[in-house]
C-alpha cells in the first residue's frame, strides 16, 4: 500500500497530518489524533446534544395546570371513597350505597341493584369534581388538614340533613341507625381530608415557586 504525504496547516497540526494512506485506518488514526490534541470538542458536542434533548423535553413535557390538578383530585377522590362506600354497604356497615345519587331521579329498577352502584360511583366522581373546585374557591390558601375535615362533615350534614327529603329509601338522620351514622360521617371526613389536603398542597407549592421565580428574575 502506497502512502503519499500533503501538508496540512491549522491548529490541530500533527505529525500524522502530513501522511495520508487511503483506507480506513489511517482516518481513524488522524481522528483519534484530532481528539486527542483536543478533546474539548468532543465534550462540547455532547453537552450540545444534551442540552438540546433536555430543552425538547421541557418543552413538550409540560406540567398540567392548577385547574387541571383539582379536576384530576376531585374526580379519583370520588371515585375512591365512594367505592370504599360501597364496600361498606356490602359488609352491611351502611345501609346507603353510592346508588344514593341515583334514587331521585326516576329511573328503572336496575338503579338498586350493582349496577346501579357502579353508576353511582362514576356519578359521584364527576360531582366530586364540582366539590373539588367549591374547595379551592373557599379553602385553597389554608394549607392545613383540619379545613378539609371540617369541609367532609359539612358535606355529610348537607346531604344526609338538607338533602335527605330528595332520598326515596333514605331514613330521615335522626332515625339512622349508629353504624350507618359513623359509617357514612367517617368516610366522609375522610374525603373531605383527601380533597382539602391535596388541593391546598398543591395550591402552596404553586405559590412557592412562583415566588422562586420572581425572586430570581
Amino acid at each position: 500500500m502506497s502512502c503519499h504525504t500533503i501538508p496540512f496547516s491549522g491548529v490541530f497540526y500533527t505529525p500524522l497530518d502530513r501522511i495520508v494512506c487511503p483506507g480506513k485506518k489511517t482516518a481513524g488514526i488522524m481522528n483519534e489524533a484530532l481528539k486527542k490534541k483536543n478533546p474539548g470538542i468532543i465534550r462540547g458536542e455532547v453537552m450540545t446534544d444534551m442540552s438540546s434533548k433536555e430543552k425538547e423535553q421541557n418543552q413538550t413535557e409540560e406540567p398540567l395546570s392548577y385547574n387541571a390538578i383539582v379536576a384530576i383530585t376531585g374526580f379519583f377522590g370520588g371515585l375512591f371513597w365512594s367505592a370504599l362506600g360501597y364496600a361498606a354497604y356490602v359488609f352491611n356497615f351502611a345501609k346507603a350505597g353510592p346508588n344514593m345519587i341515583l334514587l331521585p331521579w326516576a329511573l328503572p329498577d336496575w338503579k338498586n341493584g350493582w349496577l346501579g352502584q357502579l353508576i353511582g360511583i362514576l356519578a359521584i366522581g364527576v360531582v366530586s369534581i364540582g366539590v373539588a373546585f367549591i374547595y379551592r374557591l373557599l379553602l385553597a390558601k389554608v394549607n392545613k388538614l383540619w379545613p378539609g375535615i371540617i369541609f367532609g362533615f359539612v358535606l355529610w350534614a348537607i346531604v344526609f340533613g338538607a338533602f335527605n327529603p330528595m332520598f326515596p329509601g333514605v331514613d330521615p338522620l335522626t332515625e339512622l341507625d349508629v353504624n350507618t351514622i359513623v359509617t357514612t360521617l367517617c368516610l366522609y371526613v375522610l374525603y373531605g381530608a383527601f380533597i382539602g389536603y391535596s388541593v391546598a398542597y398543591e395550591y402552596g407549592e404553586r405559590l412557592e415557586a412562583a415566588k422562586g421565580e420572581s425572586i430570581q428574575s
